[in-house]
């Protein structure tokens, strides 16, 4: 997930599996690579976009679109279908 606030990229990786992973803030103008997180730096920003998120984000349920489920469930169709 990422937010964009002007020059601020806020990144949070691996939430499926972690959901209280710490954000990552980047400053685009002085590190356009990305390479420097300064979340520690700017607590008001991370604050910020915590605030977006919550308001903003609608999490997309699709299970069609989770390959592994789907090939886990194409599995066990498959396994049920030669029981029979």
């Amino acid at each position: 997930m990422a937010v964009r606030i002007e020059n601020w990229k806020a990144v949070k990786t691996g939430i499926r599996k972690n959901p209280g992973t710490a954000w990552q803030l980047y400053d685009l103008t002085s590190d356009p690579q990305e390479k420097t997180d300064v979340a520690g730096q700017h607590p008001e920003l991370i604050k910020k976009v915590a605030e977006i998120v919550k308001k903003e984000h609608t999490p997309t349920v699709r299970p069609e679109w989770d390959i592994f489920n789907l090939a886990r469930n194409t599995n066990q169709t498959k396994k049920e279908s030669n029981e029979n």
